[in-house]
């Protein structure tokens, strides 16, 4: 097992962003109890004290489903810096309201945003491990690998900020677990997907790549690190990924389906990663690119990008 762990750790940046993972989703563990244990030392009440964190959950819980899509439309880098800032003021404020006997309603409004800006760190670490990672034996086992971390979170987090806020200060607690995401996490995480943000601010190429087997995911991973060129969706004939998403890419349709995905993806260039597909469906997709005015290319895997050969149609 641990020879599993080590070889895809070994994959370049993978220990970075999973220890990474680790330090910034440990508020995850931190932020109820650290609540509970500063509104207690100032109040003395249990009950407010429970209120103000169940506040903090049930708004975390219902702005997942929110946070999950725009992860997925506009990508980590431009989700995740934003909500990590907007999650340490409304966090930082709210100990300032509870120290300060503000009115309670603006202590459970800042629960609330605090709790609805909660990073959803362990998310973005699984799905940059299907990003790293073209065998699904271990996809899932980097998925393994992030359970663990998630029983180390949950166990060293609400120990850590216990000891903090009994020995040393009720805001302690919460103190290490802003810094733990803003210092630590914050930081390395900006510094990863930092590229990845300047790739969106270029202009760069949109892509329409024909098969979203192995080949054209790892031709998608390519363009992505690369930023040559932004893949703005896939084509495959296979019914299980019509419609569904890979590595956050649309599956727009299938071949035969080109004309129509050409024009509501508008693409400069159409990639075929699939040359072995039957003829026939392939004219389907050059002839779509050839009505659009845009060229059609095979891309083999084994040779490099910028010497694509062009596809030309059988029309016999």
């Amino acid at each position: 097992m641990l020879t599993t762990y080590r070889r895809i750790l070994a994959v370049p940046g993978a220990l970075l962003f999973s220890a990474t993972g680790l330090v910034a989703r440990l508020p995850i563990s931190m932020q109820g109890l650290g609540i509970v244990l500063l509104v207690v030392s100032v109040t003395g009440s249990y009950g407010y004290a429970g209120a103000v964190a169940g506040a903090t959950t049930v708004a975390s819980a219902a702005a997942t489903v929110l946070q999950g899509r725009y992860l997925d439309r506009l990508g980590q880098a431009r989700v995740l810096p934003p909500l990590i800032l907007a999650w340490g003021l409304a966090l930082g404020m709210l100990v300032v309201a509870v120290n300060g006997e503000w009115p309670r309603w603006a202590a459970f409004a800042l629960a609330v945003v605090a709790g609805a800006a909660l990073p959803p760190v362990g998310t973005c670490v699984r799905a940059r491990w299907s990003h790293v990672l073209d065998d699904p034996r271990q996809v899932q086992t980097g998925y393994a690998l992030e359970s663990v971390v998630d029983e180390a979170v949950f166990i060293t987090g609400p120990i850590l900020v216990t000891a903090l806020a009994t020995s040393w200060d009720p805001v302690a607690g919460l103190a290490a677990a802003v810094l733990a995401t803003l210092l630590v996490g914050a930081s390395r995480l900006t510094l990863r997907l930092l590229p990845e943000l300047q790739g969106h601010r270029l202009h760069r190429q949109r892509v329409l790549v024909v098969g979203a087997g192995a080949a054209g995911r790892g031709l998608a991973r390519e363009l992505r690190e690369s930023h040559e060129a932004r893949v703005v969706g896939f084509l495959d004939d296979n019914p299980r990924v019509r419609r569904r998403r890979i590595l956050g890419i649309s599956v727009v349709g299938s071949l035969d389906e080109a004309e129509r995905a050409i024009a509501s993806t508008r693409p400069d260039e159409v990639l075929v990663t699939i040359p072995a597909a039957a003829q026939e469906r392939l004219d389907a997709v050059v002839r779509a690119s050839e009505s659009a005015g845009i060229p059609c290319r095979i891309v083999h895997r084994r040779t490099e990008f910028s010497a694509p050969e062009p596809v030309e149609a059988s029309l016999s």
